[in-house]
């Protein structure tokens, strides 16, 4: 299976089973914002929840120091592992990590509803 290349060589991309701290994979996040994993459908969940308690961990620790936590949110994008021929591998799934601004929108104007409606 392919992951994203956490150990900043030359290719990009490794062609490998490789297992990765959810440390490492934030110290990626951190850096560049935006990676693309692709792991057994099986560990979605724990990608996820770990990665969030990471992220805690380290806003904790810098709150603790007197630093500023990171502000970014994580937002996880799932999407199906397709072969060569375009046929979805079964048992896989990509899963895009983006650690990202807040987002927020402009309100022109905001109502609560009433009854007369």
């Amino acid at each position: 299976m392919a992951i994203t290349d956490l150990d900043d060589d030359d290719s990009g991309i490794m062609e490998e089973d490789s297992s990765y701290t959810f440390r490492q994979i934030m110290d990626k996040l951190y850096l560049e914002g935006d990676i693309i994993l692709t792991i057994p459908s099986a560990e979605e969940e724990a990608l996820r929840n770990g990665l969030i308690m990471r992220k805690s961990k380290d806003n904790k620790r810098a709150k603790a120091k007197g630093a500023l936590p990171h502000t970014g949110v994580l937002t996880f994008n799932s999407y199906p592992v397709k072969d060569g021929a375009g046929k979805e591998v079964s048992g896989q799934v990509c899963v895009r990590v983006i650690l990202g601004e807040r987002k927020s929108i402009n309100v022109i104007k905001m109502e609560v509803p009433t009854n007369d409606l």
